[in-house]
């Protein structure tokens, strides 16, 4: 029987020294390799898509192998069954909601039409099968370089999550677990008292709805990728306020923008309590790199 991602973050949660990896899917060639490494050390598989990379064929599909959810499901499983993978392993929607399309951004679309677009594209992520839906309603083209007001997060957050359950329960579908919050300063959530509040306010208004609380709360460590470098400065301590926080409302903490750290960070985060943690560009950057390498020594 498989287990949940609500099971391995309930793990984490309680105590168990572990953090799980969100892998951004930047190729077919590192799928393949993810789930060769998943069959070797017995571990579990997160796939994070976000939509620039996977999404609806009516939206454009997705940069990455031109894919749309129900062909990037499609192939994992293909992959996983041909390198024998038996684990776990979830399909995640990396940053949803409205004008998370570069796009859409570009355009400066309305918010009634971009909020309808999010709606539309998490349905396809639903009906594809997806795990985890990464509620983010903080990018706004109308509120470049400031922070976007919380309240307008919280109820744009409820908002698309009462939308995906009352989607998810009249097409019957299998149960869903919700990421919220962002890592973007113009989030508003880089505060440590901001980033309470926020969960403390976001639970009180999903429970008056009967709506449930998500399974991940995105905090700011201090990490930054640019390029092919994080220029971000990991901070240890507000790490263990964050995973404290997060812990005492029964949520993880997830990282985002974990490209490119040390090891000697890396190894930091289970202890720290860090439940999960994003990366995605470093393994297309590492990918490329290999491939150039091998040119070279092809031309010898």
């Amino acid at each position: 029987m498989k287990n949940t991602m609500k099971q391995y973050v309930d793990y984490i949660v309680n105590g168990g020294k572990s953090t799980m990896l969100g892998i951004g899917p930047m190729s077919p060639a590192l799928i393949q390799a993810c789930f060769e490494l998943g069959k070797e050390k017995d571990l579990p598989l997160m796939f994070i898509a976000s939509r620039n990379q996977v999404d609806a064929d009516e939206f454009g599909a997705g940069y990455v192998n031109n894919w749309d959810q129900f062909r990037f499901a499609a192939d994992l499983k293909a992959m996983a069954d041909k390198v024998g993978f038996e684990g776990d392993y979830f399909l995640c929607r990396d940053h949803g909601g409205p004008w998370q399309r570069d796009k859409e951004r570009k355009d400066h679309i309305p918010e009634a039409e971009a909020m309808a677009l999010a709606r539309r594209s998490y349905q396809v992520d639903m009906d594809a099968g997806f795990d985890l839906l990464h509620i983010d309603p903080t990018k706004d083209p109308y509120v470049v370089g400031k922070v976007i007001d919380i309240e307008l997060v919280l109820s744009r957050t409820v908002e698309l999550i009462r939308f995906c359950e009352d989607y998810r329960k009249a097409n019957k579908l299998k149960e869903f677990f919700y990421e919220v919050g962002t890592e973007e300063t113009n989030g508003g959530l880089t505060d440590i008292n901001a980033y309470e509040a926020f969960i403390n306010e976001l639970n009180q208004r999903l429970s008056a709805e009967g709506l449930p609380q998500p399974l991940f709360i995105v905090g700011q460590t201090g990490t930054l990728t640019r390029l092919t470098r994080n220029v971000g400065h990991f901070n240890d301590k507000q790490s263990a306020e964050l995973s404290a926080i997060s812990t005492r409302y029964g949520v993880g903490l997830k990282e985002h923008n974990g490209d490119y750290l040390p090891d000697e960070i890396l190894l930091k985060h289970p202890g720290l309590r860090i439940t999960a943690m994003n990366v995605a560009p470093a393994y297309g950057t590492i990918e490329t790199r290999a491939y150039l390498k091998l040119a070279e020594v092809e031309k010898i």
